[in-house]
């Protein structure tokens, strides 16, 4: 028989190997990907089943600004509702402020309710073109906001 935790399947493999030694897996698939993942795993209770072979997950998110914010907020709501694992929030500046109708979105009261799921908040801040060229976006810095 073999033992589930002691596979890894990483991104770029077919077939499970031996996980690393940490027994750390990240899965990394983007924008594109997650809410299939997302929906395939609340389905078949994927997160349950880890949990109960004793794994820890945490889920990592973004909440973008900007023209984003409305489909970025109701995806962390969505995420919110359909699960019980704590999770990472990334704030991306990038295109435009972190607001929803003119109020902050970190003011919004889905995200004080779950501030004992939310492990901590990172911060993506825009940066001037005039300082820092062309691409200054790309170059932004991130900082540890911290917890609810």
């Amino acid at each position: 028989m073999i033992d589930p935790r002691g596979l890894w399947i990483p991104w770029w493999g077919s077939w499970p190997r031996r996980r690393p030694d940490d027994g750390q897996v990240v899965v990394d698939l983007g924008s594109n990907g997650f809410e299939t993942l997302m929906a395939y795993e609340v389905e078949n209770g994927i997160f349950a089943l880890l949990q109960e072979l004793g794994h820890r997950i945490v889920v990592q998110t973004v909440i973008a600004g900007g023209p984003d914010a409305e489909e970025t907020v109701k995806g962390t709501m969505a995420l919110l509702a359909a699960t019980d694992v704590p999770l990472i929030l990334w704030l991306n500046e990038h295109l435009g402020p972190l607001e929803l109708q003119g109020r902050p979105i970190l003011g919004a009261s889905f995200l004080h309710e779950a501030r004992d799921r939310i492990l901590g908040t990172i911060l993506l801040t825009v940066r001037t073109k005039a300082t820092f060229g062309k691409l200054g976006w790309s170059r932004s810095r991130s900082r540890i906001v911290g917890r609810f």
